[in-house]
């Protein structure tokens, strides 16, 4: 969710710097204004597919325990890694920090488009938030069980389970079913305990029980594009307070009702307030007040 929050912070910044709409005839003020319009989008696709791409690398090398070994210790990948030598994955394009290097000068190097400094800065700071989440995940999914802790482990578990019946007998138990019964379920629960430990040892994979990374990246993806298609960019600051105080005056005719007015008459003064709130930005955006600027 960091790289969708800070898709909305360009989103936010790309529709700040836009130029605002304008009905007078084209001359070369106008020419330039419509070629940085192109020039922001542009850029705002731009950031887009590399903040695609660096999701899919995050989910490449957290589901691959030797990508993972490889990008956080330098492991040399084993042989069965891939099938041959022209199968050897472009490593340098596989890692996540190579595209998070990109998709940062991109960000930052954006003197021409008129973004301002602290603007950009935010930007930077909010992919740096990202950074700190990738390399504890990337940590996770590379650091093994210690094997003589799961060695020890499990052999005293193997001993213990199969000398138990024998314990049983010349103990509470004097016949051999009931040992047998209270027998399986302690096997149960202490094998379904080391089974648990087996799965939890490697989070990311592609199983049900796993964490579904590709669930997360999908979501992610729909949530960016879902923001993308409610930015209207031809929209002026004073369309847009219109547009949300028509929103917020239909929550709250929902919310109260009209048969609800003298029962609560504090919820039906707040409808009419948004109501006094969207005449007045009514009034506003048709007098032409405001431009994208308008902040």
């Amino acid at each position: 969710m960091k790289l969708r929050e800070l898709m909305q912070l360009v989103n936010a910044i790309s529709f700040s710097n836009s130029p605002p709409k304008s009905s007078s005839k084209k001359t070369s003020d106008g020419d330039d204004s419509e070629e940085t319009s192109k020039e922001i989008r542009r850029w705002r696709l731009e950031c887009l597919s590399m903040t695609t791409e660096i999701m899919n690398t995050v989910e490449t090398v957290l589901k691959n325990r030797h990508l993972a070994q490889f990008y956080a210790r330098n492991t040399p990948l084993p042989r069965h890694a891939y099938q041959s030598e022209e199968a050897i994955p472009d490593l340098n394009a596989m890692d996540p920090l190579v595209h998070i290097q990109s998709l940062r000068v991109h960000m930052y190097c954006t003197d021409d488009l008129g973004i301002q400094l602290l603007e950009r800065v935010n930007m930077v700071n909010k992919l740096q938030e990202f950074i700190f989440s990738y390399n504890s995940l990337l940590i996770l999914a590379s650091t093994p069980l210690p094997f003589p802790l799961v060695q020890m482990g499990r052999a005293f578990l193997f001993l213990w389970t199969f000398s138990m019946p024998l314990v049983l007998l010349g103990g509470p138990f004097s016949q051999v079913w009931g040992a047998q019964i209270f027998l399986f379920f302690l096997t149960y629960g202490f094998i379904g305990l080391e089974l648990v430990s087996i799965k939890l040892s490697e989070p990311f994979g592609n199983s049900r029980d796993d964490v579904q990374l590709s669930g997360i990246r999908d979501a992610a993806l729909l949530g960016i594009e879902n923001d993308l298609k409610g930015m209207d960019y031809q929209m002026t600051m004073s369309e847009r307070r219109f547009q949300f105080a028509q929103q917020k005056y239909r929550q709250n005719r929902q919310a109260v009702g009209t048969s609800d007015a003298t029962a609560n008459p504090t919820a039906f003064q707040d409808v009419h307030a948004g109501h006094n709130l969207e005449q007045s930005y009514s009034y506003h955006a048709m007098a032409g007040g405001g431009n994208n600027h308008d902040f």
